[in-house]
């Protein structure tokens, strides 16, 4: 332990040494006069009249839900509203050829970043991160300057954001950092020992807004840093009702099945917190009482599709099944519109904008009682909520719904109209202005 302290006040000590001596100042400085490419230059043709909002991902947003869908939406947001220039950065070591987000919505910049943690080799870690900061300032400086940067808002972060907040200490950027948690980013957080969740806590202390999407999440993080708890606001995801419902009278419609089969759908990644395998146990359940049921499960490609595909084959359900994968975003309220119900079985959820969708289309929803869900849904209100990891919960509930349809409308109902009303993009949009 006296090792790791010992890292942590050396990385604070040398940045402070740096700031006074304008170690990073001079650096920059001496490389502005070749500043004509190399990361950073993929420059987009943003309004440069208003000031700049930076959004930072880890990845590149091919995905449509999820955490690429969040900034996606809220680029539009930003593009459309007009009060700041929306910008995006890409901080892994993709390169500049994976292209556009959307040809229609924004030019990315692609510059690698990372951290100051080497669990092996902690001090190595530190002298590295220190040793590459000007390169990266300097990178970051033109995109600052160029899109008259004011916010950088990192979505889904992890400690390379440490990278601004050296920025912040050196003089080198004097707008805000904005810190958004999605979920499993708090976690990987949360997970964290010695020298790095030092680290952590000094990114948070020195951040200027912590935006989480749900208020279970900011209460995770205060028991990660408790001297945070002025900083936190919570800005739930949204969701555009008119993709997902255009002919408000759609509902009673869909109620009846189709081709003489109640459609259970779910979406999302086929990973293991998703909780697929609970969900397919729970239907097997559900087919003793509903024969004419089908479930439709639609996801991101992930490693744990196989041992689903192997759980649906060992329980002879395959002709029941349907699989889908990597389907576009654009198709998402198809799927919806001919389902009679929605799951989500899921081991841990911050806020899921599809929950928010199927609210939006109006199907009837039942969901594990994760913190996130426990916010949105209130039992036998607005949706069915279940123990997590209870198969035989979830197939009670899912047969309860299907089977008694006026109650399943009433609730959808309730739950689109709540939704319309609090949880739209444009409330999103205007919670992050707030900020400012």
């Amino acid at each position: 332990m006296m090792r790791t302290n010992n890292t942590y006040s050396v990385f604070r000590s040398i940045l402070s040494r740096f700031s006074h001596g304008n170690v990073v100042n001079y650096a920059i400085a001496s490389m502005r006069s070749n500043d004509s490419g190399g990361p950073g230059a993929s420059l987009d043709t943003s309004d440069q009249s208003t000031p700049g909002w930076l959004f930072v991902l880890p990845w590149s947003p091919r995905n449509q839900g999820g955490v690429d869908g969040v900034v996606k939406s809220l680029i539009v947001w930003f593009r459309d509203g007009g009060a700041f220039s929306p910008h995006l950065l890409i901080s892994s070591a993709e390169s500049e050829s994976v292209g556009t987000v959307e040809p229609e919505l924004i030019k990315a910049h692609f510059l690698e970043l990372w951290g100051p943690v080497d669990p092996r080799r902690p001090i190595r870690g530190v002298l590295s991160f220190l040793y590459h900061l000007p390169y990266r300032c300097r990178a970051l400086r033109r995109i600052m300057d160029h899109s008259r940067i004011r916010i950088i808002n990192p979505h889904f972060p992890d400690l390379n954001s440490l990278t601004f907040l050296a920025m912040k200490i050196l003089h080198q950027f004097d707008g805000q950092l904005v810190l958004s948690f999605h979920g499993s980013d708090v976690a990987n957080a949360l997970s964290t020992s010695g020298l790095e969740r030092h680290l952590w806590k000094m990114l948070l202390r020195h951040t200027d807004h912590i935006v989480v999407v749900s208020n279970s999440l900011g209460s995770e993080l205060l028991t990660l840093e408790p001297r945070i708890a002025t900083r936190v606001r919570t800005i739930n995801n949204g969701v555009d009702p008119a993709i997902f419902l255009p002919i408000e009278d759609e509902t009673p419609s869909r109620l009846p099945a189709l081709n003489h089969e109640r459609r259970i759908l779910s979406v999302g990644s086929f990973a293991m917190n998703k909780g697929h395998d609970v969900l397919i146990r729970a239907f097997g359940h559900v087919l003793s009482k509903v024969p004419d049921a089908r479930l439709v499960l639609v996801g991101g490609d992930a490693p744990e599709i196989e041992p689903i595909r192997q759980l649906i084959n060992s329980m002879s359900l395959a002709h029941k099944v349907d699989i889908f994968k990597d389907v576009p975003h654009e198709r998402i309220p198809a799927f919806l519109s001919q389902a009679q119900l929605f799951v989500l079985a899921s081991r841990r959820e911050g806020y899921p904008l599809v929950v928010l969708e199927a609210a939006a289309a109006k199907v009837p929803v039942v969901c594990t009682r994760t913190e996130g869900l426990r916010e949105l849904i209130n039992d036998r209100v607005n949706g069915r909520l279940v123990a997590i990891d209870d198969h035989i919960a979830l197939a009670d509930a899912i047969v309860d719904v299907l089977t008694h349809p006026e109650e399943a409308l009433r609730m959808a109902t309730n739950f689109h109209e709540y939704v319309k009303t609090n949880l739209t993009w444009g409330h999103t949009y205007e919670k992050y202005l707030q900020l400012t």
